[in-house]
């Protein structure tokens, strides 16, 4: 990128990330409180971590992925709820989504 920004926040939680930083509520991109809890979640079940925020996507890396090709496409719905774009865009199925979910650590999730 052209231009980083690196900002302290003050917490510890990087599920309150896009609280601190009202991120969310345009386009079809989530309000900031649904980010939080859907960071939560997936913090708590894949050990989702938020390492980079953009002006319309999201970065985050797990430390567990899907294990079964059923939680894949469980997951692959939830993705689909919070971002249409990462299927419309991105792997065009469901099932194409949630085979990337058990080959990846990377998770990418974009508002244009």
């Amino acid at each position: 990128l052209e231009r980083v920004v690196v900002a302290t926040l003050p917490t510890r939680d990087m599920t309150l990330i896009p609280a601190y930083l009202a991120y969310g509520g345009w386009n079809e991109c989530p309000d900031p409180h649904v980010h939080v809890a859907a960071l939560r979640r997936w913090r708590d079940h894949y050990g989702a971590e938020l390492v980079g925020v953009e002006n319309d996507r999201l970065n985050i890396r797990v430390a567990r992925r899907p294990q079964t090709r059923e939680e894949a496409l469980a997951l692959a719905r939830e993705h689909y709820e919070f971002c249409s774009d990462c299927i419309f865009q991105g792997s065009e199925t469901l099932a194409n989504h949630a085979a990337q979910l058990m080959d990846s650590d990377w998770w990418f999730f974009w508002w244009d």
